[in-house]
């Protein structure tokens, strides 16, 4: 068994992608799929050695670094830790086994990856040490530190994963236009990668250009037809426009390809709810949330229920919505409306009921002051 390739890892289904991106511990986002297909052909078992002519260890550690990798793509990240120690032991400085140990230690969730990382680029400045090293100061939220390393890449490679990296490092840094350009840069280079188009759509949605994002996912899923990131990335934007009945659409392809994907049951959910289709709303929001619960559904399904009438349920939702978010300020005033609506509801049958009894009081011959 060895490491996938490229076109395994594009290829997979979600299940087996989970399995291969132990490793490297990315989320399992259509966005990042790329990337870590590239990681995994550059870090393949053996690669090291055969472009460059250098040993990874001595004798014993080239095996156990060989080892490791495989048992880290099996997800036995503990033991692929222990086998690179051991390689470590054998050769200290054999950069791929540093920065490997590093990208394990983020998986594992234990402190030191980015010394790790540091330490590995100090004595290889290989290609595949540094994309390791920006790798993992992406996922320790070191945006700027992120994008230094992704651009001492650039001029190094001729394929776009630095142009990339430069982009999923300002998406969070709060620079989104800037990871449009650098995506821009990346397609020049490779306009045939579906998650690229994918991804620079997801970025114009969040700077509010709904329908320059169309052209994006439509290309990104002329390149791969079942990619229901893309469809289901599509159909927000079509919520935005208004487009509920063509979002709809766009969702239920999504499920098709993935019929068990929360975000495009949440998002149907949205959809039937702006059509006027509470019932069938709130039953695809509650599948969703049985797969995935977040106060963003919580908070969604009690404003279902809110149009609904259903004050009581709709107060229960808003409650697992601050229990899982107190912060969150759309569940809160959700609740207001729901205690609101109660009070007025109950203002208002006291109101029908009082001439009924006045009705009683006059019938039984009594007659009020004077």
């Amino acid at each position: 068994m060895t490491l996938p390739t490229v076109d395994e890892v594009i290829d997979a289904d979600r299940p087996t992608l989970k399995h291969y991106c132990k490793l490297y511990g990315l989320p399992v986002k259509g966005k990042n799929r790329y990337l870590r297909a590239r990681l995994f052909e550059l870090i393949r078992l053996g690669k090291a050695k055969e472009d460059s002519g250098d040993e990874i260890a001595p004798a014993n550690g080239l095996s156990r670094f060989r080892r490791a990798l495989l048992l880290a793509s099996k997800g036995e990240a503990e033991r692929a830790k222990d086998e690179l120690d051991k390689c470590l032991e054998a050769c200290p400085e054999s950069g791929l086994s540093l920065i490997a140990k590093s990208l394990l230690l983020d998986v594992i969730g234990e402190e030191d990856s980015v010394s790790y990382s540091d330490e590995a680029v100090a004595i290889d400045d290989r290609v595949e040490v540094l994309l390791g090293r920006a790798l993992v100061l992406l996922n320790a939220g070191r945006w700027s530190d992120a994008e230094d390393a992704a651009d001492s890449l650039t001029g190094r490679s001729d394929d776009p994963i630095p142009w990339l990296l430069k982009a999923l490092a300002t998406v969070p840094a709060g620079r989104p236009g800037l990871a449009v350009q650098f995506l821009d840069e990346a397609l020049e280079i490779d306009d045939r990668i579906p998650e690229l188009w994918n991804m620079k759509g997801e970025i114009i949605v969040r700077l509010g250009n709904y329908g320059n994002s169309l052209p994006c996912f439509d290309q990104a899923i002329n390149l791969r037809e079942d990619y229901s990131e893309a469809h289901n990335n599509k159909g927000v934007a079509l919520l935005h426009l208004g487009h509920y009945d063509d979002a709809l659409e766009c969702f239920e392809r999504a499920l098709g390809s993935t019929p068990k994907y929360p975000e495009a049951m949440a998002n149907k959910s949205v959809a039937l709810h702006l059509l006027g289709n509470g019932i069938d709303s709130l039953r695809w929001i509650d599948m969703a949330a049985e797969i995935q619960p977040t106060a963003e559904l919580w908070n969604n399904r009690g404003q279902i229920l809110l149009s609904m009438d259903r004050f009581d349920e709709a107060l229960s939702s808003f409650g697992r919505a601050l229990e899982m978010n107190e912060d969150s300020v759309e569940a809160r005033q959700g609740r207001e409306i729901a205690l609101e609506k109660m009070e007025q509801k109950r203002r208002e049958e006291e109101s029908l009921a009082q001439p009924t009894e006045v009705r009683k009081f006059l019938e039984a011959g009594e007659t009020g002051p004077t």
